[in-house]
């Protein structure tokens, strides 16, 4: 199987996709700058940006910097839940 992985980061936002059962990627690694200030709708729009330029259509994982609590940013300084 393949997903699409994502590392939400403080200062950058990177994706590339994944073959789950090795770990291999298998499609080149992106990055994009995280926007600043990082609010929910600058940073979905990144991870969109992402998804396109890969010409994703599949499963995405996501891994955060930080504790999420019930949809909220509960650790992270570097990103905002405004």
């Amino acid at each position: 199987m393949e997903i699409l992985g994502l590392d939400i980061g403080g200062s950058e936002i990177k994706g590339a996709i994944v073959e789950t059962e090795s770990g291999r990627l298998v499609s080149e690694r992106l990055r994009l700058s995280t926007p600043q200030p990082a609010l929910p709708e600058a940073v979905a729009k990144t991870v969109e940006e992402l998804v396109s330029r890969l010409n994703w259509q599949g499963v995405i994982g996501f891994s955060f910097p930080m504790v999420v609590v019930d949809g909220k940013c509960k650790t992270a300084g570097n990103m905002t839940n405004d």
